[in-house]
Protein backbone atom coordinates (compact mmCIF):
# COMPACT_ATOMS: atom_id res chain seq x y z
CA UNK A 1 0.00 0.00 0.00
CA UNK A 2 2.85 2.13 0.85
CA UNK A 3 4.73 1.57 -2.42
CA UNK A 4 1.38 2.57 -4.28
CA UNK A 5 0.69 5.79 -2.33
CA UNK A 6 4.28 6.69 -3.36
CA UNK A 7 3.15 6.24 -6.96
CA UNK A 8 0.49 9.09 -6.66
CA UNK A 9 2.63 11.60 -4.50
CA UNK A 10 1.92 14.10 -7.75
CA UNK A 11 -1.58 13.94 -7.39
CA UNK A 12 -4.26 15.20 -4.76
CA UNK A 13 -7.68 14.94 -3.54
CA UNK A 14 -10.28 15.93 -1.34
CA UNK A 15 -13.28 15.24 0.74
CA UNK A 16 -16.73 16.35 0.36
CA UNK A 17 -17.19 15.08 4.46
CA UNK A 18 -20.80 14.12 3.45
CA UNK A 19 -21.73 16.93 1.12
CA UNK A 20 -23.75 16.31 -2.52
CA UNK A 21 -22.31 15.43 -5.26
CA UNK A 22 -19.23 17.95 -6.35
CA UNK A 23 -20.14 20.27 -8.76
CA UNK A 24 -18.17 19.50 -11.90
CA UNK A 25 -17.05 21.16 -14.82
CA UNK A 26 -16.29 24.95 -13.86
CA UNK A 27 -13.22 26.90 -14.14
CA UNK A 28 -12.78 29.79 -10.83
CA UNK A 29 -9.98 32.09 -10.56
CA UNK A 30 -8.99 33.53 -6.86
CA UNK A 31 -7.26 36.60 -5.99
CA UNK A 32 -5.72 36.83 -2.36
CA UNK A 33 -4.04 39.08 0.04
CA UNK A 34 -1.80 38.81 3.29
CA UNK A 35 0.00 40.28 5.87
CA UNK A 36 1.57 38.79 8.94
CA UNK A 37 2.88 40.27 11.66
CA UNK A 38 4.56 38.39 14.29
CA UNK A 39 6.37 39.94 17.22
CA UNK A 40 8.63 37.63 19.73
CA UNK A 41 12.43 37.74 21.28
CA UNK A 42 13.27 35.25 19.02
CA UNK A 43 10.92 36.38 15.63
CA UNK A 44 10.19 39.55 14.41
CA UNK A 45 8.65 38.92 11.30
CA UNK A 46 6.51 41.57 8.79
CA UNK A 47 5.48 39.46 5.66
CA UNK A 48 2.68 40.93 3.01
CA UNK A 49 1.86 38.85 -0.41
CA UNK A 50 -0.70 38.06 -2.96
CA UNK A 51 -1.91 34.99 -4.38
CA UNK A 52 -3.08 34.01 -7.37
CA UNK A 53 -5.19 30.93 -7.70
CA UNK A 54 -6.96 28.33 -10.54
CA UNK A 55 -9.86 25.54 -10.06
CA UNK A 56 -10.75 23.41 -12.33
CA UNK A 57 -13.35 20.57 -12.61
CA UNK A 58 -13.66 18.01 -15.18
CA UNK A 59 -16.17 14.69 -15.24
CA UNK A 60 -15.02 12.32 -17.57
CA UNK A 61 -17.51 10.06 -17.06
CA UNK A 62 -20.78 9.47 -15.08
CA UNK A 63 -18.91 8.69 -11.58
CA UNK A 64 -15.73 9.80 -12.27
CA UNK A 65 -13.72 13.19 -12.44
CA UNK A 66 -10.54 14.56 -12.03
CA UNK A 67 -9.89 18.49 -11.10
CA UNK A 68 -7.16 20.34 -10.54
CA UNK A 69 -6.11 23.63 -8.14
CA UNK A 70 -2.81 25.54 -8.17
CA UNK A 71 -1.77 28.67 -6.72
CA UNK A 72 0.91 31.09 -7.11
CA UNK A 73 2.17 32.96 -4.05
CA UNK A 74 4.47 36.08 -4.00
CA UNK A 75 5.55 37.92 -0.81
CA UNK A 76 8.01 40.43 0.44
CA UNK A 77 9.28 41.46 3.85
CA UNK A 78 11.34 41.33 6.74
CA UNK A 79 12.02 38.05 8.84
CA UNK A 80 14.53 38.37 11.92
CA UNK A 81 14.47 35.43 13.62
CA UNK A 82 17.01 33.88 16.21
CA UNK A 83 18.43 30.21 15.32
CA UNK A 84 17.90 28.04 11.87
CA UNK A 85 14.30 27.72 11.49
CA UNK A 86 11.96 30.56 9.43
CA UNK A 87 8.96 29.46 9.16
CA UNK A 88 7.37 33.41 8.58
CA UNK A 89 10.05 34.26 5.95
CA UNK A 90 8.45 35.79 2.58
CA UNK A 91 7.90 33.15 0.03
CA UNK A 92 8.03 32.92 -3.47
CA UNK A 93 6.03 29.38 -4.83
CA UNK A 94 4.38 27.57 -7.19
CA UNK A 95 1.81 25.23 -5.42
CA UNK A 96 -0.37 22.37 -6.19
CA UNK A 97 -2.85 22.92 -3.81
CA UNK A 98 -4.65 20.41 -5.12
CA UNK A 99 -5.56 18.03 -8.39
CA UNK A 100 -6.06 14.56 -9.04
CA UNK A 101 -9.18 12.01 -9.38
CA UNK A 102 -12.56 10.62 -7.65
CA UNK A 103 -14.44 8.10 -8.34
CA UNK A 104 -18.14 7.71 -7.00
CA UNK A 105 -20.46 4.98 -8.22
CA UNK A 106 -23.05 5.06 -5.55
CA UNK A 107 -24.50 8.19 -4.23
CA UNK A 108 -22.73 6.51 -0.52
CA UNK A 109 -19.49 5.90 -1.63
CA UNK A 110 -16.63 7.78 -2.86
CA UNK A 111 -13.05 7.18 -3.41
CA UNK A 112 -10.41 10.00 -3.88
CA UNK A 113 -6.80 9.72 -4.39
CA UNK A 114 -3.71 12.27 -4.72
CA UNK A 115 -2.22 14.36 -2.34
CA UNK A 116 -5.32 15.57 -0.07
CA UNK A 117 -5.75 18.69 1.47
CA UNK A 118 -5.14 17.92 5.04
CA UNK A 119 -6.82 21.44 5.82
CA UNK A 120 -10.52 19.95 5.74
CA UNK A 121 -10.13 18.31 8.46
CA UNK A 122 -10.44 21.85 10.39
CA UNK A 123 -8.20 20.29 13.30
CA UNK A 124 -5.08 23.08 13.01
CA UNK A 125 -3.70 21.51 16.44
CA UNK A 126 -3.39 18.09 14.84
CA UNK A 127 -2.54 18.97 10.64
CA UNK A 128 -2.65 22.27 8.98
CA UNK A 129 -3.28 23.29 5.74
CA UNK A 130 -1.36 21.02 3.38
CA UNK A 131 -1.01 18.51 0.97
CA UNK A 132 -0.43 14.36 1.82
CA UNK A 133 0.02 11.87 -0.69
CA UNK A 134 -3.01 9.54 -0.26
CA UNK A 135 -5.95 7.69 -0.50
CA UNK A 136 -9.37 8.35 1.25
CA UNK A 137 -12.39 6.23 1.10
CA UNK A 138 -16.07 7.59 1.91
CA UNK A 139 -19.26 6.06 2.88
CA UNK A 140 -22.16 8.50 3.71
CA UNK A 141 -25.09 6.93 5.78
CA UNK A 142 -27.88 9.93 5.97
CA UNK A 143 -26.04 12.24 8.51
CA UNK A 144 -23.43 9.83 9.77
CA UNK A 145 -20.47 9.29 7.02
CA UNK A 146 -17.00 7.43 7.45
CA UNK A 147 -13.73 8.27 6.39
CA UNK A 148 -10.85 6.29 6.23
CA UNK A 149 -7.43 8.15 5.05
CA UNK A 150 -3.59 6.40 4.15
CA UNK A 151 -1.33 8.63 3.93
CA UNK A 152 2.25 9.75 2.84
CA UNK A 153 3.28 12.80 5.55
CA UNK A 154 5.32 15.29 3.30
CA UNK A 155 8.39 16.42 4.74
CA UNK A 156 10.19 18.68 2.45
CA UNK A 157 13.24 16.10 1.55
CA UNK A 158 13.05 16.46 -2.11
CA UNK A 159 16.77 16.16 -2.57
CA UNK A 160 19.01 12.62 -3.14
CA UNK A 161 21.17 12.03 -0.24
CA UNK A 162 23.86 9.65 0.11
CA UNK A 163 24.93 6.92 2.78
CA UNK A 164 22.15 7.44 5.28
CA UNK A 165 18.55 5.83 4.77
CA UNK A 166 15.66 6.69 7.19
CA UNK A 167 13.62 3.76 8.89
CA UNK A 168 11.25 3.61 6.71
CA UNK A 169 8.45 5.21 4.56
CA UNK A 170 6.61 8.26 6.87
CA UNK A 171 3.20 7.12 6.99
CA UNK A 172 0.00 8.50 8.23
CA UNK A 173 -3.79 7.40 9.13
CA UNK A 174 -6.60 9.06 9.80
CA UNK A 175 -9.74 7.17 10.47
CA UNK A 176 -13.23 9.06 11.28
CA UNK A 177 -16.61 8.19 12.34
CA UNK A 178 -19.08 11.89 11.58
CA UNK A 179 -22.31 13.52 11.90
CA UNK A 180 -23.52 16.53 10.02
CA UNK A 181 -27.19 17.66 10.58
CA UNK A 182 -29.05 21.44 9.28
CA UNK A 183 -27.46 24.00 6.93
CA UNK A 184 -28.63 27.58 8.84
CA UNK A 185 -28.61 25.59 11.90
CA UNK A 186 -26.64 23.33 11.90
CA UNK A 187 -24.13 20.53 13.79
CA UNK A 188 -20.94 18.81 13.17
CA UNK A 189 -19.20 16.54 15.12
CA UNK A 190 -15.87 13.99 14.17
CA UNK A 191 -14.03 11.73 15.83
CA UNK A 192 -11.17 10.78 14.63
CA UNK A 193 -8.10 7.80 15.61
CA UNK A 194 -4.68 8.90 13.78
CA UNK A 195 -1.02 7.61 13.85
CA UNK A 196 2.32 8.56 12.39
CA UNK A 197 4.82 5.81 11.63
CA UNK A 198 8.30 6.31 10.71
CA UNK A 199 8.70 9.99 10.42
CA UNK A 200 12.20 10.94 9.32
CA UNK A 201 15.09 12.37 11.54
CA UNK A 202 14.79 16.45 9.61
CA UNK A 203 10.71 16.08 10.86
CA UNK A 204 12.07 15.78 13.93
CA UNK A 205 14.91 17.76 13.94
CA UNK A 206 12.81 20.84 12.79
CA UNK A 207 9.87 19.86 15.62
CA UNK A 208 12.60 20.50 18.14
CA UNK A 209 12.34 24.15 17.68
CA UNK A 210 8.20 23.83 17.23
CA UNK A 211 7.68 22.19 21.31
CA UNK A 212 8.05 18.66 20.52
CA UNK A 213 10.47 16.37 22.93
CA UNK A 214 13.24 15.39 20.61
CA UNK A 215 16.74 13.54 21.48
CA UNK A 216 19.62 13.44 18.90
CA UNK A 217 20.58 15.83 16.68
CA UNK A 218 20.75 15.93 13.01
CA UNK A 219 20.58 12.55 11.20
CA UNK A 220 20.17 11.18 14.44
CA UNK A 221 17.29 13.07 15.47
CA UNK A 222 14.08 11.68 16.69
CA UNK A 223 10.84 12.00 18.85
CA UNK A 224 10.84 10.74 22.30
CA UNK A 225 7.24 9.53 21.84
CA UNK A 226 5.32 7.98 19.24
CA UNK A 227 2.04 9.43 17.91
CA UNK A 228 -1.41 7.55 18.13
CA UNK A 229 -4.40 8.87 19.37
CA UNK A 230 -7.83 10.67 18.93
CA UNK A 231 -8.68 13.52 17.62
CA UNK A 232 -12.25 15.47 18.83
CA UNK A 233 -13.72 18.61 16.29
CA UNK A 234 -17.23 19.58 16.18
CA UNK A 235 -18.92 23.00 14.82
CA UNK A 236 -22.29 23.95 15.25
CA UNK A 237 -24.38 27.57 14.90
CA UNK A 238 -28.02 28.11 16.02
CA UNK A 239 -29.61 31.11 14.05
CA UNK A 240 -32.00 33.50 15.25
CA UNK A 241 -34.14 36.39 13.81
CA UNK A 242 -31.06 38.58 14.45
CA UNK A 243 -27.67 37.00 15.14
CA UNK A 244 -26.17 33.40 15.03
CA UNK A 245 -23.92 31.61 17.64
CA UNK A 246 -21.10 30.31 16.82
CA UNK A 247 -19.35 27.31 18.90
CA UNK A 248 -16.37 25.04 17.53
CA UNK A 249 -13.20 23.86 18.71
CA UNK A 250 -10.87 20.44 18.35
CA UNK A 251 -9.81 18.09 21.32
CA UNK A 252 -6.77 16.04 20.80
CA UNK A 253 -5.03 13.16 23.03
CA UNK A 254 -2.40 11.20 22.03
CA UNK A 255 -2.13 7.80 24.29
CA UNK A 256 1.53 7.35 23.48
CA UNK A 257 2.76 10.20 25.49
CA UNK A 258 2.65 10.90 29.63
CA UNK A 259 0.04 13.37 31.02
CA UNK A 260 1.11 16.94 30.98
CA UNK A 261 2.45 16.13 27.34
CA UNK A 262 -0.60 14.44 25.67
CA UNK A 263 -3.55 16.70 24.91
CA UNK A 264 -4.76 19.77 23.67
CA UNK A 265 -7.84 21.59 22.99
CA UNK A 266 -8.70 24.68 20.28
CA UNK A 267 -12.26 26.53 21.86
CA UNK A 268 -13.57 29.22 19.36
CA UNK A 269 -17.07 31.38 20.64
CA UNK A 270 -18.65 33.56 17.73
CA UNK A 271 -21.54 36.07 16.83
CA UNK A 272 -22.76 36.29 13.68
CA UNK A 273 -24.38 39.50 12.23
CA UNK A 274 -25.50 39.47 8.54
CA UNK A 275 -21.86 39.44 6.97
CA UNK A 276 -19.64 39.91 9.92
CA UNK A 277 -18.45 36.99 12.16
CA UNK A 278 -16.68 38.17 15.23
CA UNK A 279 -15.37 34.69 17.81
CA UNK A 280 -12.93 34.44 20.43
CA UNK A 281 -10.73 31.77 20.83
CA UNK A 282 -8.92 29.86 23.47
CA UNK A 283 -6.22 27.27 22.91
CA UNK A 284 -3.61 24.88 24.72
CA UNK A 285 -1.20 22.51 23.36
CA UNK A 286 1.24 20.14 25.07
CA UNK A 287 4.58 19.09 23.69
CA UNK A 288 3.90 15.92 22.59
CA UNK A 289 -0.21 15.93 21.35
CA UNK A 290 1.14 15.79 17.71
CA UNK A 291 4.26 16.54 15.35
CA UNK A 292 4.82 19.69 14.93
CA UNK A 293 6.20 19.74 11.79
CA UNK A 294 2.42 19.57 10.28
CA UNK A 295 0.13 21.36 12.79
CA UNK A 296 -0.49 25.23 12.94
CA UNK A 297 2.10 27.94 13.23
CA UNK A 298 -0.09 30.73 13.73
CA UNK A 299 -1.00 28.53 17.06
CA UNK A 300 2.52 28.18 18.41
CA UNK A 301 2.83 24.37 17.10
CA UNK A 302 3.22 22.48 20.69
CA UNK A 303 3.87 23.24 24.24
CA UNK A 304 1.94 26.84 23.54
CA UNK A 305 -1.29 28.28 25.33
CA UNK A 306 -2.65 31.56 24.05
CA UNK A 307 -6.21 33.25 23.31
CA UNK A 308 -7.28 35.22 20.44
CA UNK A 309 -9.81 37.50 18.27
CA UNK A 310 -11.24 36.97 14.83
CA UNK A 311 -12.97 39.11 12.97
CA UNK A 312 -14.85 37.95 9.17
CA UNK A 313 -16.62 40.05 6.75
CA UNK A 314 -18.65 37.70 3.90
CA UNK A 315 -19.56 39.21 0.74
CA UNK A 316 -20.90 37.00 -2.39
CA UNK A 317 -17.71 36.18 -3.79
CA UNK A 318 -14.75 37.78 -1.21
CA UNK A 319 -13.93 37.22 2.33
CA UNK A 320 -11.68 39.75 4.56
CA UNK A 321 -9.95 37.88 7.84
CA UNK A 322 -8.52 39.75 10.79
CA UNK A 323 -6.78 37.98 13.60
CA UNK A 324 -4.78 38.57 16.90
CA UNK A 325 -3.63 36.65 18.89
CA UNK A 326 -1.01 36.57 21.55
CA UNK A 327 0.68 32.91 22.85
CA UNK A 328 2.92 32.01 26.09
CA UNK A 329 4.84 28.70 26.35
CA UNK A 330 3.34 26.22 28.70
CA UNK A 331 7.30 24.90 29.65
CA UNK A 332 10.21 27.34 29.79
CA UNK A 333 12.70 26.75 27.15
CA UNK A 334 15.43 28.51 25.50
CA UNK A 335 13.90 27.98 22.25
CA UNK A 336 10.19 29.32 22.16
CA UNK A 337 8.95 32.36 24.10
CA UNK A 338 5.66 34.35 24.18
CA UNK A 339 4.68 35.77 20.29
CA UNK A 340 2.09 37.85 18.98
CA UNK A 341 0.12 37.42 15.74
CA UNK A 342 -1.13 40.00 13.72
CA UNK A 343 -2.66 38.56 10.41
CA UNK A 344 -4.38 39.53 7.53
CA UNK A 345 -6.09 37.46 4.48
CA UNK A 346 -8.62 38.60 1.80
CA UNK A 347 -9.86 36.66 -0.56
CA UNK A 348 -12.48 36.89 -4.14
CA UNK A 349 -13.50 34.20 -6.07
CA UNK A 350 -14.04 35.41 -10.08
Amino acid sequence: MKKILFTLFFLQSFSVLGEDRLNLDHFKFSFGMSLDIVQADTVKARVFGHEFGVDYNYQFADDSYLFFQSSVILEVGSNDVVGSVAEFEPNESINLDRGGMGYRPFEWFHIQLGALDQGKYSSPLLLTKNAFAAIKEEIILGEVYLLFQQAIPSNNKLSKRLGTVDTGTPYFVLNTIGFKSGKEDFFQLELSHYKFQDLPSNVAEKSLAFGNSISGTGEASQFNYDFSGANFYFNSRVMTSELGLLFSGQYIYNEKAPDGRNSGYLAYLGLEFEKLIVKLEGFKNESDTSPAFYNSKYHGHNNMQGNGLNLQLNQESSQLNLRYAKMTPIEQNSIQDSTEIFQMNYHRTF
